[in-house]
């Protein structure tokens, strides 16, 4: 076997000998070509703009070149064009002509130009945006356009030497078309993102009804991203470094494997991509890359045939990882089976009759390991030196910034952090208990500082993980610490890379770790099986219109699974984590506007929104709140606006809380062993099978329906005591306790026998029952 292996790598370094010559001669033959400026030609009516980051090359064609005025706008976007990808005099129209251009020219090929629109162009694209594409109106690209014309008016060969007096003054026009007003911004959240998607509440295609519930909870939520995430970090991590040692043992070098095919140069053909030659050299391409990636798999089987015990489970990962970036969805079993078995890998099998390709064609995108991040860490292997930064594939770069979303760091400051933005709270020996973030906040113009955290938590320990590998073992500090290399952007699809990755999360040998952490935690898979459902069967409206050719409207209503175009971003993932960690109200400033006057005065503090909120809350949430409405000074106006905006949140915070309680509640009807509390939940010990592990299980008996009419009773007769002395004690806990009993109520979760009972059993015990809340108040004793 060692001779083979040393005959082989004898072979591939002679390949590589062979590529290096080629590589030369081509380069020699290039510097006799003279080199040829591309020729501005305005009145051309196609261009292609080049591929960039996580963006695809785009044709852009003008297809009526009837239209003066349409040849005259397009013209005006060629240059802008030529002016950003040609001459490269402005970076920021690059982004600009990849994402407005493609939309506004599909517009204008469609428009009717008239006498009476001509001078509308922009602004009725501007409402074709809104109307079609639903987005706010300082969205629709509009100011994009306009700065874009005006650069292009503003080249010379253009502006002046190119057009008629006429048409300048045309294009001027359009250039001083005036932007709508801006739209109320919205803030996204991640309950609202996938509160979209209500589709999943159905079992056939969705999660069904009780775990879609916890969606509504930011806390819940927010909680079960953060252990999925934290641990996929950690686990990503404990692979790559488990393939770095394993090919420090074995002396694994880069000419071990076999060098990847080279694309074809279309300009060194004499048709360019035309040309018959070229096409054949792209198809053989393709063939090369598919036996490439075979050949490289089975090397790598060939290296893991060994591997030790304690090694095994982060090995398994990172060729699971490989394994679901590199291959088409219904061959991982398949590949990963023969693999193990080190066995020959075909470029196709027959699955149940169907025969199936294995290997991708391309996967530039992909955000887990790759053939290209194995080999850089065959790199790092060589490099022999431990100040050299461990590669990170980009699935590290997106589940940390996730993370750090998560601390409610602001997305833009995000990409800015560096080594130095984290400091470390070490015990005696070295090792780190705490992780503490400051950074400076760019839009607040201020340093802002996160939650401190346990270093020793799931989530402390992928972020110094993360952190470790990007700065060699804390030696350097190499700059910002994240790589956005398209991560920022990715969208919904069953083939979609944020696919691939939440795919690999939930079906490859990841999940078990990440099941055991969420049990372990008291948490919910709700964040990773809702966001699989919506990546698998979910249909956008693109998808949808192509098959349909429907508008906005047909698609919400005729699709089954409408889905979001745009995975949420890390802004909804900060705003979710804000409004699940903080409370966004203060207790006791509320309380502070009390003042014993006129009943009249509630009605300056009471508007409809309030109104709206009180209607939805239950008996004793109704009396508090209008004592507080009887009991107010008279305001001034910035009070009124002020109490109404902390009523309000009030109110808001304590529906949350009563959701989070009742998003997890269930209903057991036998108690044999184990113990309960002072409300009847279940003290049972361990995870009841087949129930999710938060769940809150209450127990239904004559007892419990005594229990919580003695809270509500308690509470009602003493609520003003404990307005008074502990105001943070009645709204943070015991009004969304309140509420919650009164729901179970209402909706009648209870037995109607057993509530009678308990109704029964209360009226005979209730003079003897102990009073509640007598520590809250003060220790002071409330009448009746």
């Amino acid at each position: 076997m060692k001779n083979d292996r040393s005959h082989r790598g004898d072979g591939a370094q002679t390949e590589l000998d062979l590529i290096r010559q080629e590589k030369g001669m081509l380069t020699e033959y290039r510097k006799g070509i003279d080199v040829v400026p591309i020729e501005f030609k305005p009145e051309t009516r196609r261009f292609i703009v080049p591929a960039s980051l996580n963006r695809a090359i785009r044709t852009i064609i003008l297809k009526d070149n009837s239209c003066h005025e349409k040849r005259l706008v397009f013209s005006a976007l060629y240059t802008a064009y030529y002016l950003a990808f040609v001459c490269n005099s402005d970076n920021a129209l690059r982004s600009l002509v990849s994402d407005i251009f493609p939309r506004f020219v599909e517009y204008l090929n469609q428009l009717d130009i008239t006498s009476n629109n001509k001078g509308n162009i922009l602004k009725g694209f501007e409402t074709f945006r809104v109307k079609n594409d639903q987005v706010k109106t300082q969205s629709t690209g509009l100011r994009e356009l306009i700065t874009a014309l005006n650069k292009a008016l503003s080249y010379i060969p253009f502006g002046i030497e190119y057009l008629s007096n006429d048409e300048y003054r045309y294009l001027d026009q359009l250039s001083k078309t005036k932007l709508a007003a801006k739209d109320e911004s919205e803030q996204n959240t991640l309950t609202e993102w996938f509160g979209f998607h209500s589709w999943l509440r159905l079992d056939e295609v969705g999660v069904g009804s009780e775990l879609f519930n916890r969606v509504v909870s930011p806390k819940l939520l927010t909680n079960s991203l953060q252990i999925t995430c934290a641990t996929a970090l950690i686990e990503l991590h404990n692979a790559k470094h488990s393939l770095i040692n394993l090919f420090i043992v074995k002396a694994v070098k880069r000419n071990y494997f076999p060098m990847p095919p080279s694309y074809p140069d279309a300009s060194l053909y004499a048709n360019g991509s035309v040309d018959p030659q070229y096409i054949k050299d792209i198809a053989q391409y393709k063939k090369n890359t598919l036996n490439y990636k075979r050949t490289f798999f089975e090397r790598l089987a060939e290296i893991l045939s060994c591997t030790s015990d304690e090694r095994a489970f982060s090995i398994r990962v990172a060729i699971d990882a490989l394994i679901y970036s590199q291959c088409t969805k219904n061959v991982i079993a398949y590949v990963r089976d023969r693999i193990e078995k080190n066995g020959n890998i075909n470029q196709q099998t027959t699955l149940q009759g169907k025969i199936e390709t294995v290997f991708k064609q391309q996967t530039p995108q992909c955000l887990l390991f790759t053939i290209e991040f194995i080999l850089e860490l065959v790199d790092y292997v060589g490099a022999k030196a431990k100040s050299v930064i461990v590669p990170t594939c980009k699935a590290e770069n997106y589940l940390f910034s996730v993370l750090m979303a998560y601390q409610t760091v602001a997305v833009t400051d995000i990409y800015r952090l560096r080594r130095s933005n984290f400091k470390f709270l070490k015990k005696q020996n070295g090792k780190v208990t705490h992780i503490d973030c400051a950074y400076f906040k760019s839009r607040a113009n201020s340093v802002h500082s996160t939650n401190m955290i346990n270093a020793n938590s799931q989530l402390g320990n992928a972020i110094l993980a993360f952190i470790n590998d990007r700065t060699a073992e804390m030696s350097q500090d190499c700059g910002a610490l994240v790589c956005d290399t398209g991560i920022t952007k990715l969208k919904t699809g069953a083939f979609s890379s944020a696919s691939t990755l939440f795919r690999f999360l939930s079906y490859s040998t990841v999940r078990l770790k990440i099941d055991n952490e969420i049990k372990r935690s008291n948490s919910s898979p709700v964040f990773l099986d809702t966001l699989n459902r919506v990546l698998d069967h979910g249909v956008k409206k693109e998808a949808f219109n192509r098959q349909s050719k429907s508008g906005h409207d047909d698609w919400l209503m005729e699709c089954q699974t409408p889905c979001k175009g745009r995975l949420f971003g890390l802004e909804n993932i900060k705003n979710s984590s804000v409004h699940a960690a903080s409370d966004d109200f203060d207790a006791s400033r509320l309380m502070n506007y009390r003042s014993h006057t006129m009943e009249t005065e509630r009605h300056h503090y009471l508007n409809k929104e309030n109104e709206v909120w009180l209607n939805n809350c239950g008996r004793i949430t109704r009396a508090v709140m209008h004592d507080l409405q009887c009991n107010v000074f008279r305001p001034s106006k910035g009070d009124k606006v002020l109490f109404q905006s902390d009523f309000t949140k009030a109110l808001r915070y304590v529906e949350q809380r009563k959701s989070d309680v009742l998003s997890r509640l269930k209903i057991i009807t036998e108690k044999k062993n184990g113990r309960v509390d002072e409300l009847g939940f279940s003290k049972a010990d361990g995870h009841i099978e087949g129930e999710l592990p938060d769940s809150l299980y209450l127990v239904e008996s004559p007892e419990t329906v005594m229990k919580l009419r003695h809270y509500l009773d308690e509470l009602h007769r003493t609520h003003e005591q404990l307005a008074k002395c502990n105001p943070d004690f009645l709204f943070y806990t015991a009004l969304p306790t309140a509420e919650w009993i009164e729901t179970v109520f209402s909706i009648r979760l209870f037995n109607r026998e057993t509530v009678n009972q308990g109704e029964v059993m209360y009226k005979k015990y209730k003079e003897h029952l102990p009073q509640l809340f007598f520590a809250q108040t003060g220790g002071n004793s409330v009448g009746n």
